[in-house]
Protein backbone atom coordinates (compact mmCIF):
# COMPACT_ATOMS: atom_id res chain seq x y z
CA UNK A 1 0.00 0.00 0.00
CA UNK A 2 1.39 3.45 -1.41
CA UNK A 3 0.99 6.43 1.67
CA UNK A 4 1.54 9.42 1.10
CA UNK A 5 2.49 12.26 4.07
CA UNK A 6 0.65 15.43 4.03
CA UNK A 7 2.30 18.63 5.33
CA UNK A 8 -0.02 19.57 8.85
CA UNK A 9 -0.28 23.17 6.83
CA UNK A 10 -1.96 21.08 3.91
CA UNK A 11 -5.12 20.24 6.15
CA UNK A 12 -5.93 24.02 7.34
CA UNK A 13 -3.07 26.52 7.37
CA UNK A 14 -5.18 29.23 9.21
CA UNK A 15 -6.87 26.98 12.14
CA UNK A 16 -5.31 26.29 15.39
CA UNK A 17 -5.64 23.42 17.02
CA UNK A 18 -5.30 23.31 21.04
CA UNK A 19 -4.85 19.85 22.86
CA UNK A 20 -5.34 19.00 26.58
CA UNK A 21 -4.38 16.32 28.29
CA UNK A 22 -5.82 14.74 31.51
CA UNK A 23 -3.71 12.50 33.45
CA UNK A 24 -4.99 9.51 35.36
CA UNK A 25 -3.14 8.14 38.59
CA UNK A 26 -2.22 4.19 38.90
CA UNK A 27 -5.71 3.21 39.95
CA UNK A 28 -7.40 5.23 36.98
CA UNK A 29 -8.63 8.12 39.28
CA UNK A 30 -8.03 11.56 37.47
CA UNK A 31 -5.33 14.02 39.05
CA UNK A 32 -5.61 16.68 36.85
CA UNK A 33 -9.23 17.07 35.34
CA UNK A 34 -10.81 19.83 33.27
CA UNK A 35 -13.07 21.89 34.87
CA UNK A 36 -16.86 20.92 34.62
CA UNK A 37 -18.75 21.96 30.93
CA UNK A 38 -21.13 24.96 31.69
CA UNK A 39 -22.37 26.32 28.78
CA UNK A 40 -22.85 29.99 30.66
CA UNK A 41 -18.52 30.10 30.74
CA UNK A 42 -17.05 32.01 28.33
CA UNK A 43 -13.53 32.14 28.11
CA UNK A 44 -11.62 35.15 27.16
CA UNK A 45 -7.58 36.03 26.09
CA UNK A 46 -6.97 39.13 27.82
CA UNK A 47 -4.02 41.43 26.81
CA UNK A 48 -2.71 44.29 28.70
CA UNK A 49 -2.33 47.13 26.68
CA UNK A 50 0.99 49.62 27.08
CA UNK A 51 1.57 52.16 24.89
CA UNK A 52 5.76 50.94 25.03
CA UNK A 53 4.97 47.94 23.60
CA UNK A 54 5.15 46.95 19.95
CA UNK A 55 2.16 44.42 19.51
CA UNK A 56 2.66 42.94 16.23
CA UNK A 57 -0.79 42.22 15.08
CA UNK A 58 0.26 41.07 11.01
CA UNK A 59 2.06 38.08 12.77
CA UNK A 60 -1.35 36.78 14.31
CA UNK A 61 -2.94 36.97 17.86
CA UNK A 62 -1.33 34.05 18.59
CA UNK A 63 2.17 35.80 19.33
CA UNK A 64 0.60 38.48 21.49
CA UNK A 65 0.83 37.55 25.42
CA UNK A 66 -2.32 37.04 27.03
CA UNK A 67 -3.77 35.59 30.13
CA UNK A 68 -6.93 33.26 29.73
CA UNK A 69 -10.03 34.54 32.03
CA UNK A 70 -12.98 32.55 32.76
CA UNK A 71 -16.35 34.25 33.54
CA UNK A 72 -19.78 32.99 33.74
CA UNK A 73 -22.34 35.38 31.51
CA UNK A 74 -25.92 34.56 33.68
CA UNK A 75 -23.78 35.15 37.24
CA UNK A 76 -20.92 37.56 36.37
CA UNK A 77 -21.59 41.49 36.35
CA UNK A 78 -19.53 43.58 34.30
CA UNK A 79 -17.84 44.67 37.58
CA UNK A 80 -16.67 41.57 38.68
CA UNK A 81 -14.91 41.39 35.58
CA UNK A 82 -13.37 44.68 36.14
CA UNK A 83 -12.39 44.28 39.51
CA UNK A 84 -11.13 40.10 38.30
CA UNK A 85 -8.95 41.83 35.63
CA UNK A 86 -7.35 44.72 37.75
CA UNK A 87 -6.11 42.12 40.26
CA UNK A 88 -4.77 39.84 37.36
CA UNK A 89 -3.05 42.75 35.95
CA UNK A 90 -2.41 44.54 38.89
CA UNK A 91 -4.20 48.01 37.83
CA UNK A 92 -6.24 49.91 40.31
CA UNK A 93 -9.90 49.35 39.35
CA UNK A 94 -10.71 52.77 38.89
CA UNK A 95 -8.39 53.01 36.34
CA UNK A 96 -9.52 49.79 33.72
CA UNK A 97 -10.54 50.15 30.85
CA UNK A 98 -11.83 46.96 29.21
CA UNK A 99 -11.50 46.92 25.18
CA UNK A 100 -13.34 44.18 23.54
CA UNK A 101 -12.34 43.23 20.09
CA UNK A 102 -14.77 42.13 18.02
CA UNK A 103 -13.34 40.47 14.35
CA UNK A 104 -16.06 40.51 11.67
CA UNK A 105 -16.80 38.18 8.50
CA UNK A 106 -15.21 40.81 6.35
CA UNK A 107 -11.84 40.66 8.12
CA UNK A 108 -12.36 44.25 9.68
CA UNK A 109 -11.82 44.87 13.47
CA UNK A 110 -13.91 46.79 15.24
CA UNK A 111 -13.14 48.04 18.76
CA UNK A 112 -15.92 48.07 21.80
CA UNK A 113 -15.01 50.22 25.51
CA UNK A 114 -17.09 47.53 27.51
CA UNK A 115 -17.25 48.84 30.90
CA UNK A 116 -18.33 52.34 30.79
CA UNK A 117 -20.43 53.24 33.62
CA UNK A 118 -23.98 52.64 32.99
CA UNK A 119 -23.50 48.73 31.87
CA UNK A 120 -20.78 48.44 34.95
CA UNK A 121 -23.78 46.48 36.81
CA UNK A 122 -25.31 44.41 33.92
CA UNK A 123 -24.68 40.91 33.99
CA UNK A 124 -22.43 39.96 30.96
CA UNK A 125 -25.40 38.40 29.47
CA UNK A 126 -26.87 41.14 29.08
CA UNK A 127 -24.21 42.97 27.11
CA UNK A 128 -22.39 42.63 24.05
CA UNK A 129 -21.90 39.07 22.69
CA UNK A 130 -18.41 37.47 23.09
CA UNK A 131 -19.04 35.45 19.49
CA UNK A 132 -17.04 37.73 18.07
CA UNK A 133 -13.40 37.34 19.02
CA UNK A 134 -11.92 35.84 22.21
CA UNK A 135 -9.43 38.73 22.77
CA UNK A 136 -9.96 41.77 25.06
CA UNK A 137 -7.64 44.39 25.57
CA UNK A 138 -7.58 45.82 29.52
CA UNK A 139 -5.54 49.73 29.89
CA UNK A 140 -5.07 51.46 32.40
CA UNK A 141 -6.35 54.86 32.18
CA UNK A 142 -8.31 57.66 33.47
CA UNK A 143 -11.57 56.69 32.73
CA UNK A 144 -12.89 60.16 31.69
CA UNK A 145 -10.28 60.74 29.68
CA UNK A 146 -11.25 57.85 27.31
CA UNK A 147 -12.95 58.67 24.03
CA UNK A 148 -14.55 56.59 21.52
Amino acid sequence: MDTQLMDISELRPHAPLDMEFRNFDLNGDENNGFEFFNKNTVFLKAVKFEADVNYDFERGLDKIPTKIVAFNMRTSKVSDMEKELAELFSIDQNKVVIVLRHEKVDGSVTPEYFNMDWRREKRLMECSKFEHGGFIFIEETDKKTVKF
